[in-house]
């Protein structure tokens, strides 16, 4: 079997509209505990007007020697950062902890009676693919309701999920940069005009399993008010690999990057890993425990974030896999 320490060096739908349309090039800015960011301003699909600020690194970029490790705080910059694009998705590039903030209003002064509540969408994919692009998921539609729409990409695949138990790897990563995302939301937020205690946290597919991974965490206790889980849940099979299981899965990913692969058979059988969410202990993520239990154990514990939740499914769905 290849070792778990050389692993760590070998190895590198459902679209919801979007219309919006570009109304100013620039000029709208907002100023950061990390700096000054400019953004742009967009329409809904009626017509009414809304500020966009996209690409914003939310932790720091998880490349070389933080690979496979808890996403650090929040880079600062000089100057005004460029804040009209998206970064890149997590599925293209490991520097991908971008999130991006839609909002129909800025506050002015110190002025807090006003804030909005703040919709946290968490996109889909299996924890394989997706991204929190406008592409996929714009808020041509949503902003026509008054509230702040935050969408974001996090780690996917054996970047996001490696089931190693291993002192240099932290597991869980995908959704401990989701957990970031909010602890994001929490510090920033009132700079865009939203309410840091009115943040309902919503998502479908693998992203309505997120949403009830971070319901069950202990680690995420005050980041959000409501939460929303359409089509996925921690209980689904294909939502939760045990810790044996995980360890499997990546050490078949070692012999496929020519990490010391001793057994043809085992290659053959990796064709298809899925890296999913596995319980932890200290000793695999450095003392950030996001996940102690498996999640039917949480739930029958009862020990996790009692806070309204609404859980359904999305209709015709089915149409992503057919045709």
């Amino acid at each position: 079997m290849p070792s778990e320490t050389n692993l760590l060096t070998c190895g590198g739908s459902m679209q919801w509209c979007n219309v919006y349309s570009l109304l100013a090039a620039g000029g709208v800015t907002v100023e950061l505990s990390q700096g000054i960011i400019q953004g742009k301003v967009g329409s809904t699909v009626s017509g009414v007007a809304f500020y966009s600020f996209q690409g914003i690194p939310y932790a720091e970029p998880p490349v070389e020697e933080l690979r496979f490790k808890a996403p650090q705080g929040a880079p600062s910059w000089e100057g005004v950062k460029d804040a009209s694009s998206v970064g890149s998705s997590c599925r293209m590039s490991e520097d991908c902890l971008y999130i991006n903030v839609y909002s129909p209003q800025l506050p002015s002064g110190n002025e807090t009676n006003s804030l909005l509540p703040v919709m946290v969408w968490i996109h889909g994919g299996g924890f394989n693919v997706g991204s929190g692009s406008p592409s996929l998921y714009g808020p041509g539609f949503l902003l026509e309701k008054e509230i702040l729409l935050v969408t974001f990409n996090y780690r996917l695949g054996a970047l996001g999920f490696l089931g190693l138990s291993h002192s240099e790897v932290s597991l869980n990563n995908g959704l401990k940069d989701q957990r970031a995302a909010l602890r994001w939301v929490q510090q920033n937020i009132e700079r865009f005009g939203g309410d840091p205690a009115r943040v309902t946290l919503f998502g479908e597919s693998a992203g309505g399993v997120s949403v009830e991974y971070q319901l069950i965490s202990p680690s995420t206790s005050g980041l959000f008010q409501r939460a929303i889980s359409g089509s996925g849940s921690v209980l689904n099979p294909w939502a939760y690999v045990d810790p044996t299981s995980a360890q499997t899965r990546a050490r078949q990913l070692a012999q496929l990057l020519g990490c010391t692969a001793e057994d043809n058979n085992d290659r053959r059988s990796s064709d298809g890993l899925a890296f999913l969410p596995t319980v932890e202990d200290e000793t695999g993520s450095g003392g950030d425990v996001f996940l102690p239990a498996t999640p039917l154990e949480i739930l029958k514990s009862g020990n996790f974030n009692h806070v309204p939740y609404i859980t359904g499914f999305c209709s015709a769905e089915g149409k992503a896999w057919v045709g």
